[in-house]
Formats: structure tokens, C-alpha cells, sequence
């Protein structure tokens, strides 16, 4: 059987062109009914991108993939 649920993820990049480098932190939560709230954070730097887009759309990727992580877990 198979519980349905949402998913909350609040996720941020940032980057600073003048070092080269950014950071990306974020907050994922499992709301399912009937079941206690299950949630991770995570942050990082990130080094090697070229800009904020890109350290943004990884944020992004990085919450999916512990949304997804979260699911299979619980």
C-alpha cells in the first residue's frame, strides 16, 4: 500500500563572483498524514560552478534527490 504525502523543500543558492565560490542550504520535510514529520537540512559550499544560476539549480537538484531519499526511507 502506498501512502501518499507532500513534500516542503526551502532551498537557497548563493555566489560570489569576485572569489568564485557559493554555498547552497536547504530544508526538505515529509508531511504525510498520520505520520510523524520526517526532515533533513543540508549546506554546503560549492566550488567549480560558473554562476549564482548554476549554484541555484543545484540546490534545487540536491532537495530533489533528498526529497526522494526521505521517500524511499519512510
Amino acid at each position: 500500500m502506498s501512502e501518499k504525502g507532500k513534500v516542503v523543500i526551502v532551498c537557497d543558492g548563493a555566489y560570489r563572483d569576485d572569489m568564485l565560490i557559493g554555498g547552497a542550504a536547504g530544508h526538505v520535510t515529509l508531511v504525510t498524514e498520520g505520520s510523524p514529520l520526517v526532515s533533513k537540512k543540508f549546506s554546503l559550499p560549492m566550488i567549480g560552478y560558473k554562476d549564482c544560476n548554476q549554484v541555484e539549480m543545484k540546490a534545487i537538484e540536491l532537495s530533489l534527490k533528498i526529497a526522494r531519499d526521505l521517500a524511499i526511507e519512510n
